[in-house]
């Protein structure tokens, strides 16, 4: 090439004119060795690895035959385009994307931002779940989260299985809540109290309902027989009271069932207390809802009421009793400094046997008003037998002991017969003059 520029005497001029001639011929001969691909290449079908069709990489569009590998074919690491499906480490893809080695697959699985949804894919009713293997235990599944196929009815599951433990748990200091219809039902709080009804308990557990009881009160417990639908086996209820008292408790049925509070066939101790508070009780009744209550058996700090809510003594019944016997202490063993009556006849002649009405005070005692009854005056009585008297209430009334009054009237008969024995013997005298 330099004997075409041989004319040329400055060496300067002739480099600039060799080099740019030697680039043009490379130029030429590159453009003719390269062919750009057709918009169909060859056929490479996928019984030939070897087969290396050219990729069009411009902006023409190309329909291109048989599998488009990336790195080692059908290899762990390879990637295989093939039928609109993508296999990583599988050359026969059978999803859209099916990866071999990792033993991963997504069908019908949906990303959108932080959210998987599964099944969202794929009109029409259908089971989708998520299974979890730990181990080879169980081939198909150890955990399983489900939603079923019925639509608004559809069961939503989470299923365990094993006899390992099945834990729910907030790894840090959070409540658990259940909810039903949005609203909160259940709430365990960090504590470990529990509240129904209720999200902020301050007992182990504590029960709340917000719509009204039959008797009023926003707390129950009730426990239901298996097959009596409305028949309650155990009702608990604590009504709106300032001093929190129980409103009902105990046993509510709908129909005739026996409900007995026992211990069976062992060493039973049933136990029932009432709190320190002075208005603290336990109260037995008939009635129900809206009907008369009537109260059988009142139990406080001062005693049992039977008809009674205002029990005055130990036992304070309104009413008769009706009992076969009874049974009061009086063994010599017990007594000491014991002394005979003296004088009965003469006291007994200070008191008056006397009939009357029962007043308008009386009913306060569980009398009836215009009542005759016979008797005799505590007042009276007290002035020369106060053992036989006892003042109760806040009122100050009197009652009298007339059982222990037989015990007088003994000594009142033998003293009266000591006379009667005297004034004989005095005739007898008489008569023999």
């Amino acid at each position: 090439m330099l004997s075409y520029f041989s004319f040329i005497r400055s060496p300067r001029i002739k480099t600039i004119i060799t080099a740019g001639a030697t680039s043009l011929l490379v130029g030429i001969l590159v453009s003719a060795n390269w062919t750009p691909p057709s918009a169909t290449p060859p056929t490479c079908p996928l019984s030939n690895p070897a087969c290396n069709p050219p990729i069009h990489t411009g902006t023409q569009g190309q329909n291109k035959e048989g599998p488009l590998t990336l790195g080692a074919f059908g290899g762990p690491s390879g990637l295989l385009v093939l039928n609109g499906r993508v296999g990583i480490g599988n050359p026969t893809p059978g999803a859209s994307l099916d990866v071999l080695g990792g033993q991963t697959r997504v069908d019908d699985l949906f990303t959108r931002g932080t959210r998987i949804e599964v099944g969202q894919l794929t009109a029409g009713s259908k089971n989708s779940y998520i299974d979890f293997r730990g181990d080879d235990t169980y081939t198909d599944y150890g955990l399983r989260l489900l939603r079923g196929s019925a639509g608004a009815n559809a069961v939503s599951q989470i299923v365990h299985r094993g006899t390992g433990d099945f834990l729910l748990q907030a790894a840090e200091a959070a409540s658990m809540k259940f909810k039903t219809a949005n609203i909160d039902r259940v709430t365990i709080t960090p504590a470990g109290k529990v509240g129904i009804g209720i999200t902020n308990p301050s007992q182990i557990l504590e029960i709340h309902r917000n719509d009204s009881l039959p008797f009023g009160g926003s707390s129950q417990l009730g426990l239901t027989r298996s097959g009596n639908a409305g028949e309650e086996a155990l009702l608990v209820g604590v009504s709106n009271h300032p001093l929190g008292l129980i409103g009902y408790s105990g046993i509510m049925s709908t129909s005739n069932v026996n409900a007995p509070i026992s211990g069976w066939n062992k060493e039973s101790h049933i136990s029932m207390r009432i709190g320190d508070h002075p208005n603290s009780y336990f109260d037995w009744n008939t009635g129900w809802a809206t009907s008369p209550i009537t109260n059988l058996m009142y139990l406080d700090k001062t005693g049992l009421g039977v008809g009674t809510t205002n029990p005055r003594e130990k036992l304070h019944v309104i009413g008769n009793i009706l009992a076969s016997g009874s049974i009061t202490p009086s063994d010599k063993r017990m007594k000491d400094n014991v002394q005979p009556l003296v004088g009965a006849l003469s006291k007994i002649e200070q008191l008056r046997g006397v009939s009357f009405l029962w007043n308008e005070l009386s009913e306060s005692q569980g009398h009836k008003k215009d009542t005759k009854d016979i008797g005799v005056i505590a007042q009276e009585v007290e002035v020369v037998y106060p053992e036989l008297v006892t003042t109760y209430g806040e009122q100050g009334y009197k009652a009298v002991d007339y059982s222990r009054l037989t015990v007088v009237l003994i000594e009142a008969v033998k003293e009266l017969k000591a006379e009667n024995e005297a004034l004989k013997q005095r005739v007898e005298v008489l008569e023999r003059k």
